[in-house]
């Protein structure tokens, strides 16, 4: 949050986000059914209070990229910010569920989870080790390097909320 208003506004890039599973809780809907969702982990920053922090909104629409593939849109689909530990209280950094709209694009995140597995299986051991750091540049530290250079991540952009009176004429154009 700002402090002023010539602060310069919080950043809407989150670096080094990777795709480490993916799940179809029905809690997470009212009405008793939910589509493939996709978990997201997003690098850990300096302490967040998520409950005002209107970064990552539910439905929000965002834009995946890295320097070998193209932009992916997903939309927000779990904001959860209540459980300590979990969600975007996850001491390994904030963890989003995100949903594709294409098939192509589910099937490439699906590839991913299968390619970021055994690397995550090691990151979630390391977890305890990044909870006693105390900013973000000790917990980014404490992961070996060779860890953080296998995971396949993606740069993951906030779209202005203005955008979405565009969406669906986007989507369309994409197709």
């Amino acid at each position: 949050m700002r402090e002023n208003i010539l602060a310069p506004r919080p950043s809407k890039v989150w670096k080094n986000a990777r795709i480490i599973g993916a799940s179809c809780q029905h809690a997470f809907n009212p009405k008793g059914t939910a589509p493939l969702y996709f978990l997201m982990q997003l690098d850990p920053h300096k302490s967040i209070d998520w409950k005002k922090q209107r970064s990552l909104p539910n439905d929000g629409l965002i834009v995946l990229s890295n320097e070998r593939t193209s932009h992916v849109m997903a939309s927000i689909f779990v904001r959860k910010c209540d459980d300590p530990g979990e969600w975007l209280q996850h001491p390994g950094g904030p963890i989003i569920g995100v949903k594709f709209h294409h098939a192509a694009e589910v099937q490439k995140a699906i590839r991913d989870v299968a390619e970021n597995k055994s690397i995550n299986e090691i990151f979630q051991k390391n977890v305890e080790k990044l909870a006693k750091a105390t900013d973000g540049k000790e917990k980014i530290g404490a992961l070996p390097n060779d860890l953080k250079a296998n995971f396949k991540t993606y740069d993951v952009t906030e779209v202005s909320d203005s955008f979405f009176a565009y969406k669906p004429v986007l989507e369309s154009l994409r197709s």
